[in-house]
């Protein structure tokens, strides 16, 4: 891969293919799973799935630019922030995930992470709130540990905008420059193979265990108690069966 016109496929376009395949085997399971209902749509495995979808967008953006390289500035920036937005989502998951079992395991029915909310009116205007205001949702929902995640994830996403705009403007044929970062990640055929070993062993490797664990609590998670939501949905359909037989 050069800027010469020379197209081949190349180590990182391997590396990308390989974790692209990885993901795409849990994608597989979890289109599985929603087919047979083994898991919700409205779950915590949605959030997952939308990870996972990302991650397989920027693993192929990953194999295309291991083949054009700086031919196509556009698919380095698709695989940079769809990676960096990926990693966001990752985490996002992992807060879901452990919310759900608090939830489902802690006596108090509740996790101190995100308080449930009874009241749907309240629920709805939290999101109304976070949607419109987010700069002040911390203040008005100080205690909600959630609501700040989100908003600190809020302006990752647009430091990684302003940051994609300032990479659209760089000059990606000349890559010492300093408007192309660190030349020692990368030259004029493309990443270096110092910077894909420590690119996929140290941040695309983890992220994939962590979207398998969280995919295998399905099968740890099966025996956990109800929640107070499940709980309150039994009571109201064993009422209306019992206001029906009546």
């Amino acid at each position: 891969m050069s800027l010469t016109g020379e197209h081949k496929f190349t180590k990182e376009s391997g590396a990308a293919l390989v974790f692209g395949i990885g993901y795409f085997i849990l994608f597989l399971w979890m289109l599985y799973a929603y087919a047979t209902r083994r898991i919700k749509r409205k779950s915590r495995y949605s959030i997952l799935f939308f990870h996972i979808t990302i991650r397989i967008a920027s693993q192929g953006c990953g194999v295309a630019f291991g083949i054009l390289g700086f031919d196509n500035p556009d698919v380095f920036l698709a695989y940079l922030i769809l990676g960096a937005e990926g990693y966001f989502t990752l985490v996002i998951c992992a807060y879901r995930f452990l919310i759900s079992w608090h939830q489902h395991n802690l006596p108090s029915k509740q996790s101190f992470l995100e308080p449930r909310e009874t009241d749907k009116s309240r629920t709805r205007r939290k999101i109304l709130i976070m949607a419109l205001i987010w700069p002040a949702a911390p203040f008005i929902y100080w205690r909600n540990f959630m609501v700040w995640m989100h908003t600190f994830l809020i302006l990752a996403n647009i430091a990684i905008v302003t940051g994609g705009s300032y990479l659209a403007g760089a000059d990606y044929t000349q890559p010492d420059l300093p408007e192309t970062r660190n030349p020692e990640n990368y030259n004029s055929k493309g990443f270096t193979d110092r910077f894909i070993a420590i690119e996929y062993c140290l941040g695309v490797l983890p992220e994939w265990l962590s979207a398998a664990l969280l995919l295998c609590t399905y099968g740890t998670s099966r025996g956990d108690p109800t929640s107070a939501k499940e709980e309150s949905v039994v009571q109201t359909n064993g009422e209306v069966e019992k206001s029906e037989s009546a």
